[in-house]
């Protein structure tokens, strides 16, 4: 088994970058349940993030946490440092983390249930679609599909079919810049101080605060 220790370190907005080739579409919507999420109950989930040979930190879980925090006008959020991954090891877990999130379903009745005990607007976290539809709740894949390789899963290799020229990326980045999140950071240029994600603490919350 392999052991890893994690901390918690404070960092700039401004000094963390994207993974390029993320996959995880996050819309309007979700980056807005996410912020409500944050805004009434704190942000309680670290960026994993990984220093690339330039030593700019770049995002390996955790893109849309923190641009709904730097919507939220936050200018630090905490963050875990995965350094013991290689670059191919950060690169891999960034698609499984997005990937086990989406393996499975959820227990409709189950979920109702405890939800109908709990006092919370359920429609400003995305709820909408489990309350009133139960057929949206995807079923568990069967053993036999798991088994299948991407291409006989899905027709092709999703991730071979990644253009950063279509709409959806140039847009997406536009959402980065617009937050103040340079996604071209350490890609030639200047390179900007570390010093000030250096210091470790525990401390959550904006900066100030």
């Amino acid at each position: 088994m392999r052991e890893t220790s994690l901390e918690i370190t404070m960092v700039p907005v401004s000094e963390l970058v994207p993974y390029e080739n993320n996959a995880k579409i996050h819309t309007e919507a979700q980056l807005r349940h996410i912020a409500n999420s944050i805004e009434q109950y704190g942000f309680n989930d670290p960026i994993g993030i990984w220093h690339n040979e330039e030593g700019i930190p770049e995002i390996v879980t955790g893109h849309g946490a923190l641009m709904a925090a730097a919507s939220l006008g936050y200018d630090e959020v905490p963050c875990t440092y995965l350094d013991h991954l290689t670059d191919e090891e950060r690169r891999i877990y960034c698609h499984i983390h997005n990937q086990t999130q989406l393996e499975t379903g959820l227990d409709y009745d189950a979920l109702v249930s405890d939800m109908d005990n709990l006092n919370a607007d359920w429609g400003a976290f995305g709820f909408d679609e489990y309350l009133y539809n139960a057929d949206a709740v995807i079923d568990e894949p069967s053993p036999e599909e798991l088994r299948k390789t991407l291409r006989e899963r899905f027709g092709f290799v999703p991730f071979s079919v990644i253009r950063t020229t279509t709409a959806e990326w140039t847009g997406r980045k536009k959402k980065w810049l617009g937050l103040g999140i340079r996604s071209e950071l350490g890609r030639g240029g200047d390179l900007l101080s570390m010093a000030g994600c250096q210091t470790r603490h525990r401390a959550y919350g904006r900066r100030g605060e």
